[in-house]
């Protein structure tokens, strides 16, 4: 059992309980190894400390088992780095946020990571830039060929228009007509159209179409209407948008067709007559 510290005067005659109960509790033994250590110090009290030149270790003992502590102490300084002020040789530091520290330089939205604290468990975490901005995808389409006397689903010749200036981020796919999309989240949905209407003709109507069970069943998501109160030969022009949830890829999809036409009416079709358009403003 350990007796603390003892403060011994002169001339104070020295015991040998004074040397076992003291001495060797406020003093550091240096021994070979371990083993020594153990056939010397047979019975250690919690708060010893020896010294083992064989592992250059330090230890001390806990009241159950002896534990290995730190023998010096290797941070000489503290360096604030990119971001952080602060900082210093000695005493004691702190480091704070500094933004101004930070090199100033363009964003890489499709490559550059941002750090955010996870609401869920309150971890630190990453994520691409491109995924919480406010556009992280546009993606343009359009029929190569007119679409003539036809009311029905849009199943082919479906073109992706590529060029930089029309497309960014991830793509749609498209297989029948039927329109995949990339990842989860929110789309705005536009369509853009050019028709030459008959005579005879007084309604013209495009329609997106929607799926939340891959094509089990579907349901009108957007319509485009082009309504003429002449019996004349016109050429009308217009643009509609809605914002589809995408909840889960495999099963929400869309799907575009034409109704109400006559069978001289033509749906004018290329790159930069009627136009379908795919843009994701937001994750889920």
């Amino acid at each position: 059992m350990a007796n603390g510290f003892k403060t011994f005067a002169v001339g104070e005659v020295l015991t040998a309980a004074d040397v076992n109960d003291y001495l060797m509790e406020q003093s550091i033994s240096i021994f070979a190894d371990s083993t020594a250590r153990d056939a010397q110090i047979t019975s250690p009290v919690e708060g010893m400390f020896c010294y083992l030149a064989d592992t250059n270790t330090l230890q001390y003992y806990d009241g159950s088992a002896w534990q290995n502590t730190s023998l010096t102490a290797d941070i000489t300084g503290v360096t604030a780095g990119d971001g952080l002020s602060g900082g210093g040789t000695s005493g004691d530091l702190t480091l704070d946020l500094d933004l101004n520290n930070l090199v100033a330089t363009d964003v890489d939205v499709e490559s550059d990571d941002i750090s955010f604290i996870d609401a869920t468990d309150n971890s630190s975490k990453k994520t691409d830039i491109s995924k919480i901005q406010g556009i992280s995808m546009f993606d343009r389409w359009y029929v190569n060929g007119d679409i003539t006397g036809t009311n029905a689903d849009i199943t082919a010749n479906w073109t992706q228009i590529t060029s930089a200036l029309y497309g960014y981020g991830d793509n749609m796919s498209e297989s029948s007509g039927q329109f995949t999309f990339p990842s989860t989240g929110y789309y705005k949905i536009g369509i853009y159209g050019l028709i030459d209407k008959s005579t005879s003709e007084t309604l013209i109507r495009l329609r997106c179409k929607y799926t939340l069970d891959n094509f089990s069943t579907t349901g009108t998501l957007l319509t485009l209407d082009f309504k003429s109160e002449t019996t004349n030969t016109e050429r009308m022009v217009g643009y509609n948008e809605v914002v589809f949830q995408v909840s889960d890829t495999s099963t929400d999809k869309v799907i575009f067709d034409t109704s109400s036409f006559n069978v001289s009416t033509v749906m004018k079709n290329s790159i930069t007559e009627s136009n379908f358009y795919f843009i994701k403003i937001r994750e889920l």
